[in-house]
This record gives structure tokens, sequence and C-alpha cells, in this order.
């Protein structure tokens, strides 16, 4: 009864309850009910479905750690594009890669951006059906862009060499944070001028930081620090 109480409806329905009051307070009820309407509008626009949450607890998963993972909730499209907006152009000649992409949003915002090359890590299978499904889907995206989504634990993807803009919504924690970062620093410390990561609700901003990545710009709303861009410093993350 009580594994049932506690992974049930009601307890999912208090718990995104408190998503939204905490959102009210970072926020404030103006930006909070911005931010909403422009997810609407992000899935009616594109004719896709990317805003409702999904629990991991009982999906299958082609590999990975179910405890590291987060539930799948899309980043807020404003956020995404002011980060995107900050990095050079230069950066769209490269390669997109979405870890966790979950449903895509964020994979379609970069294709409207300009990237042309997106590749998105999801070990839900069923979240990267879904999200396979709208990048087909979709009204807005161009028709020359290239897209993967591999069903795959993300500590085991091998960044792609050239280019690279690795993007992050609090995907995962734990173990497969750490063995992705130093996949990332791995690949940095290679040609740090061609690798970008791009964070959103960095809660493990200290793990890049003690890999040597530091912030080269930031989205905040209030007090309350939504997103940054990192770059690799060698002379902070050299071993």
């Amino acid at each position: 009864m009580e594994a049932s109480v506690r992974h049930g409806p009601w307890t999912n329905a208090w718990k995104y309850a408190r998503f939204g009051l905490r959102a009210l307070g970072q926020k404030g009820w103006r930006r909070t009910i911005a931010d909403a309407i422009d997810e609407f509008r992000f899935d009616l626009r594109h004719g896709t479905e990317t805003m409702r949450p999904r629990e991991i607890a009982a999906l299958p998963l082609a590999g990975g750690s179910r405890e590291d993972g987060v539930q799948y909730q899309a980043a807020a499209p404003r956020v995404v594009r002011a980060l995107l907006d900050r990095l050079p152009a230069a950066a769209r000649d490269g390669t997109f890669v979405d870890y966790g992409c979950g449903k895509g949003r964020a994979l379609l915002l970069a294709g409207e951006s300009g990237f042309r090359h997106l590749v998105g890590i999801e070990f839900a299978p069923g979240l990267a059906a879904v999200c396979r499904q709208n990048l087909r889907r979709s009204r807005v995206l161009p028709a020359d862009v290239c897209s993967a989504v591999l069903e795959t634990d993300a500590a085991l993807y091998q960044p792609t060499e050239g280019i690279l803009v690795a993007f992050l919504y609090n995907p995962f924690r734990g173990g497969t944070l750490s063995q992705v970062v130093e996949r990332l620093r791995s690949r940095a410390a290679r040609d740090p001028a061609t690798v970008w990561v791009v964070y959103v609700n960095p809660v493990g901003l200290d793990v890049f930081a003690d890999a040597g990545f530091v912030v080269a710009d930031a989205v905040r709303v209030r007090a309350t620090l939504e997103g940054v861009t990192l770059r690799w410093d060698p002379a902070k993350g050299a071993i």
C-alpha cells in the first residue's frame, strides 16, 4: 500500500504542484504564465507534444542507471533560445547533441536556431520513439536538418569530433553525470575551441567546474540561475 501511495497519481500531482509553486517563487507569476503559454504555442506551431512530463520509474530502459535518471520535463523554450543565441555563429556548423533528449524539444529548438546536425541521446525507448515522431511531424523544422535519436546510456556515448554543442537539461546525476562530464572533458582537451556545453537548470555545475569547465554566459531570472553556456579552460582542466 505504501508503494502504491508513494508512486500513485496523487503523489505525482502534488509533486508537479510543488514544481509550479517553486517556479512562481523563483520567476514570479507573470514570467511563469508567459513560459506556460510559450510552451503551449511551441507545440501548437510545431504540431508536436513535448509539454507533458513523464516519470521514468515505470519506463523500460535501454541501459543506464534508473537511480541517476531524472523525470522528463522539457526546458522552457525562452531559456533554450536565449542560450543558443549566445553561442557564436560557427557553433551552428557543428553537431548539436542533447543528452537525455526526452521528447525532443531542445532538438527542435536547435534546428530552428540553425543547427543542421542533431543527435538525441535517450535511455528510455518510449521517450525516444516520441522524440523521433516529433522530429518527423514538426511543421517548422527545416527540411535539410539531419537527425538521429540513439537509445543508449548517455555515459557510454562518445562525443563526436569536429564542432560540438552538448546540451543538458538536468537529465541525470551521480555517476552518469560524472562519466558524461569526463568524456566531454577528454573531448575538449583534444580541441578546446570546438566544444561548447549548454546546461539548463545546472544543478550539477560543480561537476563541470571540477573538470575545468568555466561559465561563458548565463541566463538568470531574478536570483535564479536558469542556464549557462560552458567552455573548457585548459589551465583549470589539465590533469
